[in-house]
């Protein structure tokens, strides 16, 4: 008698209604786990019916916990279409990952179905269709802020010295992942300036795993008028990366870091309000280190599962390394 390799999982905590999906969830999950590219994420995000960010937000709630009762009810930014339960949202997103090419009224009038066998009243047809619209328009553009690279300034709660001797909290220059939600690379310094974002983006390039098929990455970043920060531009452009620029009289910083990645970077405290003030006001309350040693600490923590799959992954290498010999020489 052939032995049945499918693993088993304790349910007990899991409504018998909700097992089903529970274990789809779970599956799709794993597919991604053992194979972590972005394909397969798309891919597993399609067949659950979710945006690719909730995907992997999941896979991050399944790989900490390991508990299946987290897999259904783990909690997701709230869907500006559809203010309802969770798990209606989740029926509806099934329903439409049955049916890709049903209309909203088929889907709606599936989704009603599913809804009644858990016992649970589903939501008007009308909104219904505006939630399968907006699920359908997430996935027929590919979901492109995957690709994208966003550039961002915040203090960090390390004590290091400052020019006039004393101790200040250092400015990361962070690449993040806007998708994962994860720092790809990052430099330590007590001011802003385009040399740290070419030695932040140096850091990436160099973490970054093997060539994979996609969209190559839309780097976002703020910039002002002057020469280096053209520069800087130049480089990337040259190099066949777009940019997507906010020009500012002054760059303050932290205007996207908490919103992507919380309020802790690598186990310290981020201080996006901090960023704006001179070093003699950023004063620290954390452990005192050198900013080499701090930007070494920091390095070491965000890159402990490296390499990163992440949009500069879909770079062809010859381009991927003609644009890190740049920044390395800019950063310089």
């Amino acid at each position: 008698m052939a032995k049945n390799n499918t693993p088993e999982y304790d349910l007990t905590f899991v409504a018998p209604q909700r097992r089903e999906e529970v274990l789809r969830r779970i599956r799709a999950l794993e597919r991604y786990i053992n194979d972590p590219r972005g394909e397969v994420a798309l891919e597993g995000a399609r067949e659950l019916g979710l945006h690719r960010r909730q995907f992997y937000y999941l896979v991050k709630v399944w790989r900490e916990s390991r508990k299946p009762e987290k897999i259904f009810t783990a909690r997701r930014a709230k869907d500006p279409y559809l203010k309802s339960p969770i798990e209606i949202q989740d029926i509806i997103r099934r329903a439409a990952a049955e049916l890709p090419t049903a209309s909203p009224r088929q889907v709606w009038l599936r989704a009603s179905e599913i809804a009644k066998e858990a016992g649970l009243k589903m939501v008007t047809e009308s909104t219904a269709r505006r939630f399968v619209r907006m699920l359908r328009r997430q996935i027929d553009t590919n979901d492109p802020v995957s690709s994208s690279i966003v550039i961002d300034q915040c203090a960090i709660d390390i004590s290091t010295p400052a020019t006039d001797g004393g101790r200040t909290m250092p400015i990361a220059t962070l690449v993040i992942d806007p998708v994962a939600h994860r720092v790809l690379g990052l430099a330590l310094s007590l001011n802003i300036s385009p040399k740290y974002v070419a030695r932040a983006l140096v850091d990436a390039l160099l973490q970054t795993g093997p060539h994979t098929a996609g969209q190559e990455p839309t780097i976002k970043l703020n910039v002002t008028a002057n020469i280096a920060w053209r520069k800087l531009s130049e480089i990337c452009v040259s190099s066949g990366t777009a940019l997507e620029k906010r020009i500012k009289k002054q760059i303050i910083g932290g205007d996207w870091t908490s919103k992507l990645i919380g309020q802790r970077l690598a186990d310290f405290h981020l201080r996006p309000k901090m960023t704006r003030f001179t070093e003699n006001l950023r004063l620290p309350t954390k452990i005192e280190m050198s900013l080499a040693e701090a930007e070494e600490l920091l390095r070491a923590r965000i890159h402990a599962d490296a390499p990163h799959e992440s949009a500069f992954s879909s770079m062809p290498e010859l381009q991927r390394m003609e644009l890190l010999r740049k920044l390395a020489g800019f950063a310089l």
